[in-house]
């Protein structure tokens, strides 16, 4: 197949939109009787190889469908993992596809017969194939041509490109079985306990060390993992961490350093704690801390990141809590850390800082780390909306779960931080940055319990309205991970209030509809737990039957809020009815009927409505519509459906005034009422109340 037959070929197949159907040879072989035999080379050499600019460009265009073609469809975003969902090991690779074999064996030995291997399409492209084998591939030791695969994949670690490094690691794993991967790891540590001496390219310890550590995190590799293997490693290895010391005329560089340190990581705790590793933590430690010690280069933020985590990991039990001058080690590496100008070493710190202090014994150290962490956090709060997004987030956690303590092993004035929060960083929160960030609304939540806990009235009722309008959001709620969910919902039972005040109803009118609004969310998870909420709702019941979540819903409002108080549960269930969800989520479909962001399975407008409607009707039984609402109520209902109603208006006002400002819309079919935010559907809802 010459260069135009070729490109001709693959840019009918690209034109015909063949890409996502090369699901079968019959498809191929109408279009090429060759494929079988040439495609997949000819691809891949044009790919590999310096060819015209239109043969590449042909080749490129087919390069992703080659891929599917031989691996099957990436169905997730992560495209490093995507061998765990394929099963074609490299003995079924290269049976299936032969002619492939000896090019890529040949592309190899000349890459590697070079002292640099640039980025360069016949390197890059495969690895990247090599790269999406199944990883669990059971070869015999004896076979010749997969070791010298496996050889010269591992010599492509001398690339002075970063990526190229670590693709070449991750193309070494499929090639290595269960018998030869552990050999090929302590061979691997011999060279690199003796490349100090050996002198060989700081790319190609790089890449080494990319290939140790891959290998380290397999589980066959783990349980074969001698101790002498790990000690001898650690011993004659620790000059890449000395290298980076202006000190010494040993070369190092941060990513190195960040992969060894990840290595370490990676290894058995309790084989690596029995290697002697005070050194390694001692050196550590004042990489951390001393501020001209190391050389600067690229990388730095990183390879402390890892530094963190692994001092955290072997550290905790006696290295963070040796003491000197007077001070833990943990106290000398974090009160530097939690004020370092770099955002990413500042949020890692922040992280963890509550998980060293609760396992500090001393009493007295965990009282000096704790206030010197909220001291700090008092410092930053007047600049804290400048700061990282993510460091923002780093240090709400921290202050959440410092409340949350409940064994008190964090030595903090809670009342402090509350008042930090609701005082401070609340007031500053004009702009609403930080209730942008699911965080910042946990630790206000958390700390509007508290007040209740501490009956502190005044504390509460000064900005009660505000928090409860942010917090009682169901646009946040439903987009959290489980953990983080489950301790939201725990915050919002906290925040419900049995008895209410009628001149400040808004909190309570906002909680029952938050709590609506998350029985009827798409996710399954979140109506699950909102329907737990209902449940703990005295008088407590289990759940049997989760289509009757609604029903037990207008159960406990009609027993908690309609009985007791008419006028708020009235001014709620119109607003229900007439758009529970209010401006959120609407894409309307090209007919203007339904809203393409709801799952009506399980969101009915029209179903809601009538629930609302014939509660408010038994509850006018007792109650008039011509009564004067309460103010706050008015002032909830004008908030919630955007119109300026008058603050001594009645609830028949209300409905006839809301009507008014509709629009006249033609007549439309009570079938389809409801799908949207429609005007249609809210002047028949306005009618019905009407006729009240």
């Amino acid at each position: 197949m010459d260069e135009n037959e070729l490109y001709k070929f693959l840019n009918d197949l690209r034109k015909s939109k063949l890409k996502g159907e090369l699901d079968t040879e019959e498809k191929l072989a109408q279009q090429s009787g060759k494929w079988r035999d040439t495609l997949e080379f000819d691809v891949l050499e044009m790919c590999a190889k310096h060819y015209s600019e239109k043969e590449r460009n042909a080749a490129t265009l087919l390069f992703s469908t080659l891929i599917v073609r031989i691996f099957g469809v990436q169905r997730t975003k992560d495209h490093i993992n995507l061998t765990t969902d394929n099963k074609m090991t490299a003995r079924i690779f290269f049976e299936r596809y032969p002619n492939l074999f000896d090019f890529i064996l040949h592309e190899l030995k000349t890459a590697s017969s070079k002292e640099k291997i640039v980025i360069r399409s016949n390197v890059q492209v495969i690895l990247l194939l090599l790269s999406r084998l199944y990883i669990n591939c059971h070869f015999d030791t004896d076979i010749a041509w997969i070791n010298e695969i496996v050889n010269l994949v591992s010599e492509c670690g001398k690339s002075p490109v970063y990526k190229t490094r670590e693709l070449a690691a991750r193309a070494l794993v499929p090639l290595l079985a269960d018998s030869t991967a552990y050999n090929f790891l302590k061979k691997l540590f011999v060279i690199l306990c003796t490349a100090r001496h050996t002198q060989i390219s700081a790319n190609l310890t790089h890449g080494y060390l990319l290939q140790a550590k891959i290998l380290t995190r397999l589980p066959f590799v783990h349980m074969q993992l001698l101790k002498s293997d790990v000690t001898n490693f650690v011993r004659a290895t620790d000059w890449i961490l000395k290298g980076l010391e202006k000190k010494t005329n040993v070369f190092s560089c941060f990513p190195t350093a960040s992969v060894y340190i990840d290595i370490l990581h990676s290894l058995d705790k309790n084989m690596i704690e029995s290697c002697d590793v005070e050194d390694i933590l001692h050196i550590l430690q004042q990489h951390l801390v001393e501020k001209v010690l190391l050389k600067q280069g690229p990388g730095e933020q990183m390879y402390k990141v890892s530094a963190i985590k692994f001092i955290l990991r072997i550290g905790n039990s006696k290295f963070l809590q040796t003491m000197y001058n007077g001070y833990s080690t943990a106290y000398n590496i974090y009160s530097r850390l939690l004020i370092i100008p770099e955002a990413e070493i500042q949020s890692i710190a922040w992280i963890t800082i509550f998980e060293v202090i609760i396992k500090m014994k001393s009493y007295l150290q965990r009282e000096l780390l704790s206030t010197f962490a909220l001291h700090t956090a008092f410092y930053f709060a007047d600049d804290l909306y400048k700061f990282n997004p993510n460091l923002q987030d780093a240090i709400f956690d921290f202050l959440y779960n410092s409340l949350t303590d409940i064994d008190e092993c964090c030595v903090i004035d809670k009342r402090a931080i509350c008042t930090l929060v609701l005082k401070k960083l609340c007031l500053d929160d004009t702009s609403n940055i930080y209730s942008q960030r699911a965080n910042y609304l946990r630790l206000l939540g958390k700390c509007m319990t508290l007040t209740f806990e501490w009956k502190d009235k005044e504390l509460r009722m000064e900005y009660i309205e505000g928090i409860y309008r942010k917090i009682c959001d169901n646009r946040w709620i439903g987009l959290l991970d489980k953990d983080f969910r489950l301790s939201v919902f725990d915050i919002l039972y906290k925040l419900f209030e049995k008895d209410i005040n009628l001149e400040y109803c808004h909190p309570v009118l906002d909680w029952w509809t938050m709590l609506l609004q998350l029985l009827v969310d798409d996710n399954a998870n979140v109506r699950f737990d909102a329907s737990e909420i209902i449940c703990r709702l005295e008088p407590c019941n289990k759940l049997e039957c989760f289509e009757a979540t609604l029903l037990i819903f207008f159960e406990k409002f009609k027993e908690m809020v309609a009985v007791k108080y008419p006028e708020i549960a009235v001014s709620a269930l119109f607003c229900w009815s007439v758009s529970l969800l209010g401006d959120m989520n609407y894409e309307m479909d090209d007919n203007e009927v339904f809203n393409k962001c709801r799952n009506y399975i399980i969101f009915d407008p029209k179903k809601i409505s009538d629930q609302c409607f014939n509660l408010t009707k038994s509850i006018t039984q007792q109650y008039s519509i011509d009564n004067t609402l309460p103010p706050d109520a008015v002032r909830w209902i004008s908030y919630r459906l955007d119109t300026d109603f008058s603050a001594s208006s009645s609830f028949k006002q209300i409905i006839h005034n809301y009507q008014n400002n509709l629009p006249i819309t033609g007549e439309v079919s009570a079938d389809i009422m409801g799908f949207g935010k429609d005007k249609a559907f809210q002047s028949f809802v306005c009618e019905r109340y009407m006729s009240l």
